[in-house]
């Protein structure tokens, strides 16, 4: 098994890293920062992501977590909806439909001058550092709190997210945003996720990213 850990204090005050420059499969983790680009874009080319709609189709499938195909092929969903469920749901069709509008390679394209993700296989299947998912998400902090047409949206769909391992052992998380990855495959085994937490204490971002080698139990 190999781990990285990374707690930051979002004051600037402390921080705590641990084999945070590793390259792990970032599994679905990679979605939150694939959701601010989308927000960015939107609201720099003037798209209305509540009346903006795509066409899902059968060869949107690609399995795996998600609910819009459990509702049927060949409907129209809102670049909203779409997000959204990206975000709560973990939406693989979701991902792969918003993908035909909003590419990878633009995507990569945003996200590697902030210091983001940039050893892309495919969009499920690319590396990232526990120091790049860091970065992603201090971009997403400073987005949501600015006056962005979208930020208020960006915070909804990570505000309102399943399968939040971090919090799971906590005691008190009154609010948290954050977006989990996990995958079983024998190719590249791991679990992770990032989480901005606010306690009583102050705001923090946690991020762990795991890979096992041996057994595909990344959990």
């Amino acid at each position: 098994m190999s781990i990285g850990v990374g707690i930051y204090s979002m004051d600037g005050s402390s921080g705590y890293e641990y084999n945070a420059t590793q390259l792990f499969n970032g599994a679905c983790t990679i979605k939150a920062a694939y959701a601010l680009y989308l927000c960015d874009y939107c609201d720099k080319n003037g798209i209305d992501i509540k009346t903006e709609q795509l066409y899902y189709t059968s060869a949107h499938h690609h399995g795996g977590s998600g609910v819009i195909n459990g509702w049927g092929y060949n409907k129209w969903y809102s670049i909203y909806d779409l997000t959204k469920y990206l975000c709560h749901e973990s939406d693989n069709d979701a991902m792969k439909l918003l993908i035909t509008k909003f590419p990878m390679s633009d995507f990569y394209n945003y996200i590697i001058p902030l210091g983001g993700e940039s050893d892309w296989a495919n969009w499920n299947g690319g590396r990232a550092s526990v120091q790049q998912r860091r970065n992603e998400w201090l971009a997403i902090y400073n987005y949501i709190n600015s006056d962005a047409p979208n930020a208020e949206n960006l915070r909804y769909f990570l505000t309102n997210t399943k399968y939040c391992y971090l919090v799971k052992g906590m005691q008190y998380v009154p609010t948290y945003m954050h977006k989990s990855g996990w995958c079983d495959s024998y190719s590249y085994p791991s679990a992770a996720d990032a989480a901005i937490i606010q306690n009583r204490t102050g705001t923090y971002l946690m991020v762990v990213m795991t890979q096992d080698y041996s057994t595909g139990n990344g959990h």
